[in-house]
């Protein structure tokens, strides 16, 4: 969604995905399979606000909001979780939002990519801004994503907020998974010596 999304039930478009794009993931939705597709409307509802005119360079805005109310049934497609999430229930998530630049040009805004986050500053590409970090432009890595921590209480978290119990042996299956993967890209294929991963990676 984007600012264009003014009122409830505005334009917006949901996916499901089997597995990441670049390990082969499925892709389930109405771009690929039209009314018939993945879609989590009703019961979604997405909202905006800005403080001056969209589009309209005359009068820029310096702030919007979006605000979406997502379907947890929905966001719980094809996992264990509990829905309603139970106390100290965590999931991953990740926001994302992507900026393109323009420049003004017979009083229009036209789309002109001048990326000021890229490696190289000006390039001719979008910004992705997310709320946790994912060390590549790959929003469809899962376990990059940050924690969301589910509690009945209505007191703080402590402090240091509670450990994930299985961070420790995800990391290493995810530290082996693109081991595994850079050593397929110089011996074209994978391995079961867990001595050549960690060698020649």
């Amino acid at each position: 969604m984007n600012a264009a999304n003014a009122a409830p039930n505005s334009a917006t478009w949901t996916l499901c995905l089997d597995a990441p794009y670049d390990d082969g993931g499925y892709e389930n939705s109405s771009r690929v399979f039209g009314a018939q597709g993945f879609d989590m409307q009703p019961p979604l509802l997405a909202a905006s606000w800005t403080d001056g005119t969209l589009n309209a360079p005359s009068r820029p805005s310096t702030r919007w909001t979006a605000e979406i109310r997502f379907p947890l049934a929905q966001l719980a497609t094809n996992t264990s979780a509990a829905v309603p999430p139970r106390d100290g229930d965590i999931w991953r998530i990740n926001f994302s939002r992507v900026e393109w630049g323009v420049i003004v040009v017979d009083g229009r805004y036209i789309k002109r990519p001048h990326c000021i986050t890229c490696p190289n500053p000006g390039s001719s590409a979008e910004d992705n801004w997310v709320w946790s970090p994912q060390d590549a432009v790959a929003m469809h890595r899962p376990e990059r994503w940050g924690m969301l921590h589910f509690s009945t209480s209505l007191s703080p978290l402590p402090s240091p907020p509670p450990r994930n119990p299985e961070w420790t042996v995800r990391s290493l299956a995810m530290i082996i998974y693109y081991a595994q993967h850079a050593l397929q890209q110089v011996r074209g294929s994978f391995t079961d010596d867990i001595r050549l991963v960690s060698t020649e990676c």
